[in-house]
């Protein structure tokens, strides 16, 4: 069946429901798969080893997945597009907790955007 839409208005009536969890999921599985332990299976790409493949048509051995450091006391602005996403590390040490503050321009983060913090140690 030809659809007459196109873009998430096309993956909605496509899935029955709005796709911004399976966006979110999918982006995350870029980053956690192989590269984590026990690693929940919404987030695992089986058929692929996206960090064995995608290695500048072979020419580097780094996986082209841009990665901030974010440093102790410290801040980072990630500039996000329309279904973008930013991808940031950080290290806690052992029996010390951790506070990420995020906000745009000073305010509280619009409620269409999903954070999402995962460990992979």
């Amino acid at each position: 069946m030809n659809s007459t839409t196109s873009g998430v208005a096309n993956l909605t009536n496509a899935l029955g429901a709005a796709p911004y969890a399976l966006m979110r999921d999918w982006v995350i599985s870029l980053y956690l798969d192989d590269n984590a332990a026990n690693v929940d299976p919404r987030f695992q790409q089986p058929s692929w080893n996206m960090r064995s493949v995608l290695t500048n048509a072979g020419q580097s051995l780094a996986y082209p997945l841009d990665t901030r450091i974010l440093n102790n006391n410290s801040s980072q602005s990630v500039l996000l597009a329309g279904n973008g996403a930013g991808f940031l590390q950080f290290s806690v040490p052992t029996g010390q907790d951790a506070l990420l503050t995020v906000t745009t321009g000073g305010q509280p983060i619009p409620a269409t955007v999903q954070l999402a913090v995962v460990r992979v140690r």
